[in-house]
């Protein structure tokens, strides 16, 4: 279900949201070693303990140089514990060691990812969003969503379509970086969930199709049928006032007051993301200092 709104100094139709209680479970941390599941009704049951930001850094290995973007001959090395369980994934093809994969502590989909996405007004999110708090915007076409941290902390991925096009809206809490994502790849719509192992800290997710892992920083596959594909960044906006007109734009790159109201920005890539995770995929990048 959807409830349709119009946010005040935005064009076009704005959809917040909604934390699914009845169908997935909210956690809540209790301590630096485990979480409470919350489920509908209000009852409380342990969780398994995840493992910690601290220790994964720790743990994590120093990369030497960026991934590989194709799919070449690697030695042979043991799987990851239980993966030959749990996915169908062709493991003979991959551009990654497995010495690299973590394991995040929650098993294959132990964070669920959010398939039917349910939505509510600003006025209603205005109850439960605190002013500050930090969301995910993406506009396609005339539609308009919002995505709040505090509910893609729990869940990481949300597929979604919007005007018409497929898209996997994810989260990694570790590395503090929000990416969108074209779903559709060589004509396949595809949707995801998350592995639940980690790679330099960073969320591996998996697509349902084939099974293939998808590093979530840099949106390409690392393991089975579609390694070396890329997926495609959706672009997201932001808000700003220009120096040169002082016309006021919105956060869909719209002016709307000033010399330029009614002209509209074109988006390019935005991706937020902590030094260490932004380093390890990207080392070669040159850094601005004032």
């Amino acid at each position: 279900m959807y409830i349709v709104v119009n946010k005040s100094g935005v064009q076009g139709t704005v959809l917040l949201l909604l934390g699914l209680a009845l169908s997935t479970v909210a956690c809540t941390p209790t301590s630096s070693t485990g979480v409470t599941a919350t489920r509908a009704g209000g009852t409380t049951a342990p969780l398994a303990p995840t493992a910690t930001a601290e220790k994964i850094a720790k743990e994590t290995p120093v990369p030497t140089a960026q991934a590989q973007s194709t799919a070449t001959p690697l030695p042979d090395e043991e799987l990851p514990a239980g993966v030959a369980q749990s996915f169908s994934t062709d493991f003979n093809r991959r551009s990654i060691s497995f010495d690299e994969i973590l394991s995040g502590g929650p098993p294959k989909d132990g964070i669920p990812a959010i398939d039917n996405p349910q939505f509510v007004s600003t006025a209603n999110a205005d109850e439960w969003l605190e002013e500050l708090e930090p969301v995910t915007v993406f506009q396609e076409q005339d539609e308009v969503r919002i995505y709040p941290y505090q509910i893609l902390t729990w869940h990481e991925i949300v597929n979604d379509v919007v005007g018409g096009r497929p898209v996997a809206v994810t989260f990694c809490p570790l590395c503090n970086t929000a990416i969108v994502f074209d779903a559709t790849v060589d004509g396949m719509h595809l949707d995801f969930g998350t592995t639940g192992h980690l790679r330099y800290s960073n969320l591996l997710m998996y697509d349902r199709q084939t099974e293939s892992w998808w590093q979530q920083a840099t949106g390409q596959a690392v393991i089975g049928k579609f390694t070396g594909e890329p997926l495609s960044f959706v672009a997201e906006n932001d808000t700003i006032t220009d120096e040169q007109t002082g016309s006021v734009w919105n956060v869909l790159g719209q002016a709307v007051a000033g010399e330029l109201a009614g002209q509209q920005l074109d988006p390019v890539v935005k991706v937020d993301h902590f030094w260490f995770s932004w380093a390890a995929f990207r080392p070669d990048t040159r850094i601005y200092q004032p």
